[in-house]
């Protein structure tokens, strides 16, 4: 089980969250109407000594009032040391590439920080003098600023050199994250991560992954929960999303445990089911991507009587659904569960098998092709399903997913027709899932490419990922690998019926 945490997120900029962390340290917040920057710019070294010689005061940090920085690291450090009206002996300098792990070592002083370039040396020590400080502490033996101050070095090479308990986590603001990571440092947070999260780099990821609790203000959403818990526990992401198909393609057989009469799946047992699939996993690696051995059961099966619950649908036991997890988990492999729901809905049958879709590796498959009205029957017309259905049982195992803190689970939608899916437009796509839509049409191989180049033509195509599906016995002739790796777009999901 991953880890849980505390989550808060200041979205609408830093302001509102600095002000609160700033008051928590001082006795009252500045007034208003006198300017944050306590130190006279012309300030020489001999006044810092007796700045350092004066009574025990309270500072003011920088930020205690709301802030904006503008300009790049160098000048936004420079404004916010002018700010700074605390009571600090040292100045901090870092190098750009040491700020992270500086920012932490600052803040952890109590102490101004400045970013350090020789080409701007003049104005930076001026900057210095200002601060009315008795030393430098620099992070580089590089670093010698000419100002008449001693200089100790310090050496820092991780962010595990200031762990983080906690970690506050901000919207873009125009401020330099790192910077802001000093400035919540300094204002009651142990450190600060900027977003976008498709932004963050890899210190703000070690910060998030070190924390024992996220702060947000206000709360997040639950998907941002959700995203933001997988970066803190290290898992890679795509565009701030934990993205199953980076890379990945999922080689699948198709059918029932109970019988080989509706796919190759159930010729066999889990075990030779998976050592039949290896030389086709293999084959469908050619173009470098990793290959996933994937069972797909049908899970409800399309029945012909109506059976004591009336809605056409044979719904499996989980003892014969879990060897074949257990199998799945074990091997690094997958498991999809195919819904038939005859007269049922999709939602009322996924919540049977609710134990297995709260695993990390298995997700769900819909079947319009078998979802019937209320006075429909099976073979008698194509099936179909509103994307207002699918949207409800996409919805219901996203949160199924944040519950859990699961990675990104397959969620794939059958479709060989139009109608099939009624307004496929308005599915909604959640990061949560990596929704998938498979062109499982049987036939002459020409017919096929037909039918996969119409259902991806579409302006609403490009927001689905998709899939192939093989018949062993039905397509005349059955796709090779090289011609399936041929196709455009380029299938991330294949099954064998």
């Amino acid at each position: 089980m991953i880890r849980r945490r505390t989550l808060v997120m200041v979205l609408g900029g830093v302001a509102l969250g600095l002000s609160v962390f700033a008051c928590d340290l001082v006795d009252a917040p500045p007034n208003p109407d006198e300017p944050l920057l306590a130190i006279d710019p012309t300030t020489t070294t001999s006044a810092a000594a007796e700045t350092t010689t004066a009574p025990p005061c309270e500072p003011v940090l920088p930020a205690a009032e709301p802030i904006e920085l503008s300009g790049g690291l160098v000048d936004q450090s420079v404004a916010l040391a002018r700010m700074w009206g605390g009571c600090s002996t040292s100045v901090v300098v870092a190098r750009p590439a040491t700020i992270a792990y500086a920012a932490a070592f600052a803040a952890d002083m109590q102490a101004p920080l400045l970013v350090w370039d020789p080409v701007r040396a003049d104005e930076l020590v001026e900057t210095i003098r200002a601060l009315g400080v008795s030393d430098i502490v620099a992070t580089s033996p590089t670093i010698q600023p000419d100002s008449g101050l001693p200089v100790t070095h310090v050496e820092l090479e991780s962010v595990s050199d200031f762990p983080a308990s906690s970690v506050w986590f901000v919207s873009d603001t125009g401020t330099d994250p790192v910077l802001m990571t000093y400035l919540a440092r300094l204002n009651g947070a142990d450190a600060i991560v900027g977003t976008p999260l498709e932004a963050l780099d890899d210190t703000q990821r070690e910060l998030l992954a070190a924390a024992d609790d996220l702060v947000w203000s206000p709360d997040p959403t639950p998907t941002q929960r959700w995203q933001l818990d997988l970066i803190a526990d290290g898992v890679a992401t795509v565009n701030g999303t934990p993205d199953l198909l980076a890379g990945t393609r999922f080689i699948a057989f198709y059918g029932n445990p109970t019988t080989g009469a509706l796919g190759v799946l159930g010729e066999q047992g889990p075990q030779a089911t998976l050592e039949r699939m290896a030389p086709i996993v293999e084959e469908y690696a050619a173009d470098g991507a990793l290959t996933v051995p994937t069972f797909e059961i049908i899970a409800t099966v399309a029945d012909a009587p109506p059976g004591d619950d009336g809605d056409y649908s044979a719904e499996m036991g989980p003892e014969l659904i879990r060897p074949w997890v257990d199998l799945a988990t074990e091997v690094g492999g997958y498991v999809v569960l195919d819904l038939q729901p005859g007269r049922s809905d999709f939602l009322s049958q996924a919540q049977r098998y609710e134990e297995f879709l709260r695993l990390p590796n298995v997700g769900l498959a819909l079947d319009p092709e078998w979802r019937l009205g209320p006075n429909e029957r099976h073979l008698r017309q194509i099936g179909s399903v509103e994307s207002a259905e699918v949207n409800l049982v996409s919805d219901w195992l996203a949160q199924i997913i944040r519950e859990e803190s699961l990675p990104q689970k397959l969620f794939i939608v059958h479709q060989f027709r139009f109608d099939m899916i009624e307004g496929r437009e308005q599915i909604e796509l959640r990061p949560e899932l990596a929704t998938v839509i498979q062109m499982d049409g049987q036939g002459p191989l020409p017919t096929k490419y037909e039918t996969y180049g119409a259902l991806t033509g579409p302006a609403d195509a490009d927001r689905f990922a998709w899939g192939w599906k093989n018949f062993y016995d039905e397509d005349s002739p059955m796709a090779t690998p090289a011609q399936v790796l041929a196709l455009d777009p380029l299938p991330v999901f294949v099954s064998f019926q």
